[in-house]
């Protein structure tokens, strides 16, 4: 039976009711996650009594229910146990201090490009992501355009149906057209950047990192663009790629 085709209606919800609690910072009352789940205030009340013996959500006094930090702890031991982890983070650290640049490792889950390790060397970065869409603008990011340049073509086709191409700079490409012929660049070079395409002032180049013989996250460094000729030449980058894919 393929593993898509068959769900347990009860699971689902659970999860569902997980998700829709991780995405409001308010509280939720029960009538407010029946109306998002469109499920019964007295089946979503079940849920939730049983998610709360389990430590796994929590009532207050105004009868909103939040999700607790076992979420953290549940998020804590992927980490830890995350192949990325063990292979690359001493390496973050060490080529964050060698190029004196913030570093970070990413991994890669559907269209979501999700930051899981941070080496923080350069504190005056502008990293105002407020109106950064982590799913949707990843055609103006260094890992996200990596991200994008894995996809089938089915994969990517969904993406421009959906993404909304909003020219933040000069330098960002906002045509499917243009952002296309960067993807079939990126595959060639082996790397992506990021030329104030969101971010003004910014420079970031990443890195493929691969498991099971695909992409699956990213390895990046920062900078501001003033600093862009300390590791966007060919000695720095073979210099990564040398540490990155024989570590």
């Amino acid at each position: 039976m393929n593993k898509y085709s068959y769900s347990v209606a009860s699971v689902e919800k659970v999860m569902r009711i997980i998700e829709i609690l991780a995405a409001d910072d308010q509280g939720l009352k029960i009538s407010q996650i029946s109306e998002k789940l469109d499920s019964h205030p007295s089946s979503v009340d079940r849920f939730l009594i049983t998610l709360q013996n389990l430590g796994y959500t929590d009532k207050d006094a105004s009868g909103r229910y939040h999700l607790t930090e076992k979420i953290f702890l549940l998020s804590n031991l992927m980490l830890v146990k995350h192949p990325f982890s063990h292979k690359y983070l001493d390496l973050m650290h060490t080529l964050a201090y060698k190029y004196n640049m913030t570093t970070h490792i990413s991994v890669f889950f559907g269209f979501y490009n999700i930051i899981i390790h941070k080496e923080t060397l350069v504190q005056n970065l502008d990293m105002n992501y407020a109106f950064f869409d982590p799913k949707r603008h990843h055609y103006c990011s260094a890992p996200g355009k990596l991200l994008l340049s894995t996809l089938s073509e089915p994969e990517l086709k969904v993406y421009f149906e959906h993404a909304k191409l909003i020219k933040f700079n000069k330098t960002t490409l906002a045509t499917e057209e243009e952002i296309r012929k960067e993807l079939e660049k990126i595959k060639k070079v082996g790397f992506s950047t990021h030329n104030e395409e969101f971010l003004l002032g910014n420079f970031t180049i990443s890195f493929p990192l691969w498991l099971d013989g695909k992409v699956k996250g990213a390895f990046s460094f920062m900078c501001p663009i003033s600093e862009k000729a300390k590791i966007y030449n060919q000695k720095a980058i073979n210099d990564i790629k040398t540490s990155l894919y024989q570590s």
